[in-house]
């Protein structure tokens, strides 16, 4: 069931039920210039999705799976969530004033959520100017977030790393990496995920062959003629 509250004259929104299974989504727009793409292939459950205010965005790509939660978008922000990604329940994506987006292939667990506002303000006392400014979030492609894991403004997770459970991320990742804590700190470097738990080499899903190629500059030099080598037939 969709459930559609906004004065779709004054707002944008489309979504594309080709190959879709939607079970329960809620929309609600609050403003006019808001702008809601769902594409086709989406799998949703339970999820939640508020536009507040004026010329806010969200994008949704083509195969995004979503077992539960909810975005809020305000004043002017927006979220971009890239191909085939996939969030587990109670996710909580909050964007102000400032953007979230995820690359492809990006696979959530459970309870995790994404800030780019402290929600309240906080001002200096002496020139009166608020200290605590809104700032996006990037998730790069083929990232791995654990259960629990919290992501604040301003942070940016790299291609292709991982960041383990209950951690708190608030800056920039490196990418081929673990990541883990609260703040979340370099835990191993050189390494990549797999969504298979059977495979006994990375070279058995094809995914990762993509990925691989398709980020060999950021591989380090002493690994990268070694790993170019194995993918090349691929």
């Amino acid at each position: 069931m969709i459930s559609i509250n906004a004065d779709t004259h004054c707002n944008d929104i489309t979504i594309n039920k080709m190959n879709s299974d939607i079970n329960g989504l809620s929309i609600m727009a609050k403003g006019s210039g808001n702008t809601l793409l769902i594409e086709s292939g989406a799998k949703i459950n339970n999820l939640k999705i508020e536009l507040i205010g004026d010329h806010n965005s969200v994008i949704i790509r083509k195969g995004a799976i979503f077992f539960g939660g909810s975005l809020s978008v305000s004043h002017k922000a927006s979220v971009n969530i890239g191909l085939r990604c996939r969030f587990g329940n109670r996710l909580e994506l909050i964007a102000e004033k400032a953007s979230i987006i995820f690359g492809d292939d990006c696979m959530l667990a459970a309870g995790v959520q994404l800030r780019t506002t402290d929600s309240h303000p906080i001002f200096d006392l002496a020139s009166d100017t608020k200290i605590n400014q809104c700032k996006s979030i990037e998730v790069s492609d083929y990232c791995w977030i654990g259960k629990n894991v919290t992501i604040l403004k301003g942070a940016q997770i790299q291609p292709c790393s991982s960041v383990g459970i209950n951690s708190t991320v608030t800056g920039k990742t490196t990418p081929f990496s673990v990541w883990a804590g609260s703040p979340a700190k370099l835990v191993k470097s050189d390494v990549i995920w797999s969504r298979l738990n059977k495979i006994d080499s990375y070279l058995d899903e094809p995914i990762i062959v993509r990925y691989l190629k398709k980020y060999k500059d950021l591989i380090p030099e002493g690994l990268r003629d070694t790993i170019v080598k194995k993918i090349e037939s691929f």
